[in-house]
C-alpha cells in the first residue's frame, strides 16, 4: 500500500514541473521565440526560481521549445585602395571597465526581396548595447557617418573614446577619419582580413539575423528596416540577456553604471 508521504511528495513534484513549464512558456513568448535554455534559465533566476539549467533544458526538450532562428547569409565587403589605416589597438582585448570608453562598429548586409539592405551599427564594449546604428539601400560613408553621428549624440562621450572598425573603405576613409578626429575619437582597426579582430560586431549581427522574426529575403526592405528597428531598440537593448554581461540586459548594465 502506497503511503500518503510518497503520494504528496509526487503530487507536489508534478504541480513545481507544471509550474516551470508555464514560466518557460512565458519567458519564451516573451522573447518572441528567440530565448533558448541559458537565457530562459537567466530570466528564471530573476524571478527567483533557482532550477537547475539541466532541469529547464528537459522541460524545453519535452515540449518542443527551442530558440526560433533564422539561417545567416554571409558575403564579402568592398574595399579600396585609397585609404588612411590606424593600428590596432584593441587586439583582441574586448574589456572594458566603463561605458563610452571603447565602441566596435561595423556594416552587414540585409537580404531582401527588393535588392540589399545596409545596416551599420555602433555597440558599447563595457554593456554590449546598441548605441547607434544607420540602415541604408547603397553603402557608403553616409551609412556609417549616420551612425556614428547617432552613436555621438546618444551618448556624448569624453575624449579619447576608442573606436575600432575593419578596414573596410567607408572607415578609411579620409573624411570619416576627419570626423571622427573633429570628435575627439582615437581610429583602431583590425588586421586585413582578420575577423577575430572585429569578433563582436560580427557575434551581434549573427544573432541579429538568426533571431529577426521575418525572413527578410521573402520581405520588402521596408519590412526589414522595421523588424531591425524593432530587435535592436525594443528587443536587443531593452529585453534581450547578454551572456557576456552575465545574462543582464544591456541597457540595464549600461544603467547601473557608477
Amino acid at each position: 500500500m502506497r503511503s500518503r508521504t510518497g503520494s504528496k511528495e509526487k503530487s507536489n513534484k508534478k504541480s513545481t514541473r507544471e509550474e516551470l513549464i508555464k514560466d518557460i512558456q512565458k519567458i519564451y513568448q516573451a522573447s518572441q521565440c528567440r530565448y533558448g535554455a541559458p537565457k530562459i534559465h537567466a530570466e528564471l533566476k530573476v524571478l527567483g526560481k533557482n532550477y537547475n539549467i539541466k532541469t529547464v533544458q528537459n522541460v524545453m526538450q519535452e515540449n518542443g521549445i527551442q530558440a526560433q532562428l533564422r539561417r545567416r547569409f554571409k558575403t564579402k565587403k568592398l574595399q579600396t585602395d585609397n585609404r588612411v589605416i590606424t593600428p590596432n589597438i584593441l587586439d583582441q582585448n574586448f574589456t572594458t571597465d566603463q561605458p563610452n570608453k571603447i565602441w566596435v562598429t561595423d556594416i552587414t548586409y540585409i537580404n531582401t526581396n527588393e535588392g540589399w539592405l545596409y545596416l551599420a551599427a555602433i555597440i558599447d564594449l563595457y554593456s554590449r548595447m546598441v548605441v547607434g546604428w544607420s540602415m541604408s539601400n547603397s553603402i557608403n560613408k553616409q551609412l556609417v557617418i549616420d551612425a556614428l553621428l547617432m552613436a555621438v549624440d546618444r551618448r556624448k562621450p569624453v575624449k579619447n573614446l576608442v573606436f575600432h572598425s575593419d578596414q573596410g573603405s567607408q572607415y578609411t576613409s579620409k573624411n570619416y577619419q576627419f570626423l571622427l578626429n573633429t570628435k575627439s575619437i582615437i581610429s583602431s582597426m583590425s588586421h586585413k582580413g582578420c575577423c577575430y579582430d572585429n569578433a563582436v560586431s560580427e557575434s551581434f549581427f549573427s544573432s541579429l539575423k538568426r533571431e529577426l522574426l521575418i525572413d527578410t529575403s521573402q520581405h520588402s526592405a521596408q519590412q526589414a528596416r522595421t523588424a531591425i528597428f524593432e530587435y535592436i531598440e525594443i528587443f536587443y537593448n531593452k529585453q534581450r540577456r547578454h551572456s557576456t554581461i552575465n545574462y543582464c540586459i544591456p541597457e540595464k548594465f549600461d544603467s547601473s553604471f557608477s
